[in-house]
């Protein structure tokens, strides 16, 4: 692998990093991987000072390690066996972390998952906002010029416009209250769980399924709505 002037990766930086030396692994994979070594007791990734999980250049030789028994093995070896040998390859590092420290951090990554998700949603919606606005003033524009100029009428159509925007924002609004309650019904249907001893639902799995339910039906959803 070649070596950068860069010491720690997050999660992302360190997927990245790894798809650069030819290793396709997604981020999710990369995380679980990880989260197996954890629960078996045999490495434990550090943290910087937001608490995000960080990986150095022993841990992306260990991903480097764990992927290339996934591509010879498969499903065939578990991370368990794959874990005792790099117990035995690696100076690996674990620490047991206590249950209200992870609580803790469970929930700073959902608020940041949850602010994530709604910056990512508001950006898709204003720009579709902006498409249907802009396509609305062309056409507006396009029979304005087969009208005589009249200043009143500019006036009004101004005033459309505006009434427009905010019927797209409310119908916005009102359109990701309905997809957010109906992913949450597909939610409770069947539920990811996640836990060693007491099952309970996993909280990232579920805002990335209201997540991508929300990005895959609202563009049509609300242009139906304005059709």
């Amino acid at each position: 692998m070649t070596t950068t002037n860069q010491t720690h990766w997050t999660l992302g930086k360190a997927a990245e990093h790894l798809q650069e030396q030819g290793m396709d692994i997604p981020v999710t994979t990369l995380r679980g991987w990880f989260n197996e070594l954890h629960k078996h007791k045999i490495h434990t990734l550090s943290r910087n000072e937001r608490r995000d999980r960080v990986l150095n250049e022993r841990d992306l030789k260990i991903a480097e390690f764990i992927y290339e028994a996934k591509k010879q093995y498969g499903n065939q070896i578990t991370m368990k066996t794959i874990g005792e040998q790099i117990a035995g390859k690696f100076d690996v590092y674990y620490v047991q972390e206590e249950e209200e420290d992870k609580f803790q951090l469970e929930v700073f990554e959902e608020n940041r998952l949850k602010e994530f998700i709604q910056v990512a949603v508001t950006e898709r919606v204003e720009a579709l906002r902006q498409d249907l606005i802009l396509e609305y003033e062309q056409k507006y524009q396009q029979q304005l010029a087969l009208m005589p100029s009249q200043e009143s009428l500019k006036e009004e159509r101004m005033v459309e416009n505006k009434t427009v925007a905010y019927n797209l924002w409310l119908t916005e609004k009102k359109l990701r209250k309905i997809l957010e309650d109906e992913a949450l019904e597909r939610w409770k249907a069947n539920p990811i769980k996640t836990g060693f001893l007491i099952k309970k639902e996993d909280p990232y799995r579920k805002l990335e399924f209201i997540q991508k339910y929300i990005d895959e039906q609202l563009p049509q959803r609300l242009k139906e709505a304005l059709e």
